[in-house]
């Protein structure tokens, strides 16, 4: 693994959401075996909708199946927020879930995993979306500019 990977490996915030504590903390587990050690757990949508208010996160491991709001309705809420809506979520999702995965992925969740979840899958995805985001910062830092025949053009 590069040493940028690693870096912003070790600078993602992930927030760990999931009403299973035995899930949170294998996920917790494999989240601290890839050197991400600033997590948060959240119980329910409700309050992950509520952590993400009062902090600021790159990642949310995003379970489907919860009381009072359930994956499909806490992703919603994320991506309808203007100020949430560039957040990675990776949806984690039963097998027989397909349709809710689908809705999920088209609505603007970066991925998904089935459970039981894989952990090498889940570590390609988590240095997948650790590298984007990387891009994604550094693309607003840099302007866009459109090279057409030898001319440069701002994008708007």
């Amino acid at each position: 693994m590069s040493p940028s990977i690693q870096t912003a490996l070790e600078n993602l915030r992930v927030l760990v959401v999931d009403d299973s504590r035995t899930l949170r903390k294998v996920l917790i587990r494999e989240l601290t075996g890839l050197g991400i050690l600033n997590f948060t757990e959240a119980e329910n949508g409700v309050e992950c909708i509520e952590k993400l208010r009062d902090a600021q996160f790159d990642l949310v491991l995003l379970d489907m199946e919860m009381p009072e709001l359930d994956g499909l309705g806490t992703l919603e809420a994320i991506k309808s927020s203007p100020e949430l809506r560039d957040l990675s979520v990776i949806v984690i999702a039963g097998s027989d879930q397909v349709e809710k995965v689908v809705r999920c992925i088209e609505m603007g969740a970066e991925d998904y995993l089935s459970k039981p979840f894989n952990a090498t899958l889940l570590a390609a995805r988590i240095r997948s979306c650790a590298a984007w985001r990387r891009v994604r910062r550094v693309r607003r830092v840099i302007p866009r500019t459109t090279c057409f025949r030898d001319r440069r053009y701002e994008s708007r």
